[in-house]
């Protein structure tokens, strides 16, 4: 059965969403975002990050390094204060 119809029954089911049934893209998305900070891309890193469901401390860190790059220095601080009351070790 192909990927589209297998979307397709997952969207007839009642009650329950497409998305909720599909495994996260977070941890591609959070990599990816990665990368294009590592190659200078920040605006594409920034877009990258807007679409991950989740923020965990990985989010906040890669974040506040993408608005430092864009010299972006108050949200940047919010991030990483973000961050630090999140987990304080990896700030």
């Amino acid at each position: 059965m192909s990927t589209q119809k297998k979307l397709l029954l997952l969207g007839s089911l009642p009650q329950q969403k497409v998305t909720d049934l599909l495994p996260s893209l977070d941890e591609e998305l959070l990599l990816r975002a990665q990368a294009a900070l590592q190659t200078g891309k920040t605006e594409q890193s920034l877009l990258l990050l807007e679409c991950t469901d989740s923020r965990p401390e990985q989010w906040y860190a890669l974040r506040g390094q993408v608005l430092l790059q864009k010299q972006e220095y108050p949200q940047a601080i919010a991030c990483f204060m973000e961050l630090e009351a999140l987990s304080p070790r990896m700030a």
